[in-house]
């Protein structure tokens, strides 16, 4: 019964998060969401859920948040738009970077194996990242 209370509750900020993402994506499975979009629609979803959700009992929470910032002009503006998230959720969330924001090959690919995160049990991000989680995976199943 509390799952049918949670989602009857939820549909109102869910759908507000949703709709501020005309050009983006949105899903969400019970109190786990996934937006992705151009930044400032991202950014407005936030923004949404933050002041909608809480008349619904839902918070959200920035330190179980992780920010995968797309690729930009320069890792300058990448770290611009982090700041910018940092600020809208008044906390540091996990944030990792694309690895094509990085000019050396080196960070490239060092950054390429931390873009990812786990959502609901599925690795996303770059394909070294998802590889590496899935040899992890494998070898805790052997």
């Amino acid at each position: 019964m509390m799952s049918l209370y949670f989602a009857v509750a939820a549909r109102r900020p869910f759908i507000a998060m949703k709709e501020c993402l005309p050009n983006g994506y949105f899903s969400c499975f019970v109190d786990d969401n996934s937006s992705r979009g151009p930044t400032a629609e991202v950014q407005n979803s936030i923004r949404a859920m933050q002041v909608i959700g809480p008349t619904a009992g839902i918070y959200f929470n920035p330190e179980k948040s992780a920010i995968m910032i797309g690729r930009k002009a320069s890792l300058d503006e990448a770290h611009a738009v982090a700041d910018a998230y940092t600020q809208i959720l008044g906390a540091e969330p996990t944030i990792v970077f694309h690895p094509d924001n990085y000019g050396d090959a080196v960070e490239q690919a060092r950054a390429a194996e931390r873009y990812g995160k786990v959502h609901l049990g599925v690795p996303i991000g770059s394909p070294q990242y998802i590889r590496a989680w899935l040899a992890k995976r494998i070898e805790v199943l052997r």
